[in-house]
C-alpha cells in the first residue's frame, strides 16, 4: 500500500473565498492551523474597450445570433442566402446611414459604386 494520493483541484482563482478555503487546506494537510497570512487572489487588469471594439463585438454577436436562427437541424451543411445578406445589409446601413454618408464624402464618392477601387 502506498502513502501517497493524487489530488485533482479547479479553481477560480477570481473568487476570493475559493482561494482562501483552499490555503487553509493545504495548510491543514501541513499541520500548520493557522494561516500565515491573509491570501488575496490576483486581480486581472480592467482594460477599456474602445468604440470600434464595441461595434465589433455587437457585429459578432448579431452574427452569431442571425447564425444560431438560421441553422439548419438536418445533416446538410449550414450555408448563407443572399436573402440573409441582404437582409442585413439593409439593416446595418439604415443604422449607420449618416456614418456612410460622411465616409463617402471624405472619399470623394457619391455613392459606393463611384468609388474608385484602390479607396
Amino acid at each position: 500500500m502506498s502513502n501517497t494520493i493524487k489530488i485533482k483541484v479547479e479553481l477560480d482563482l477570481d473568487n476570493h473565498a475559493h482561494v482562501k478555503a483552499f490555503t487553509l487546506f493545504l495548510n491543514s494537510v501541513n499541520g500548520e492551523t493557522e494561516p500565515e497570512a491573509e491570501v488575496v487572489a490576483p486581480t486581472k487588469p480592467r482594460t477599456r474597450r474602445s468604440s470600434e471594439q464595441v461595434k465589433a463585438d455587437k457585429l459578432k454577436e448579431e452574427a452569431s445570433k442571425a447564425e444560431d436562427t438560421n441553422t439548419d437541424t438536418t445533416t446538410e451543411e449550414a450555408t448563407i442566402k443572399i436573402q440573409d445578406v441582404r437582409s442585413m445589409l439593409q439593416t446595418k446601413v439604415t443604422e449607420h446611414r449618416d456614418a456612410i454618408k460622411a465616409k463617402l464624402s471624405e472619399l470623394g464618392a457619391n455613392n459606393v459604386t463611384s468609388l474608385e477601387e484602390d479607396k
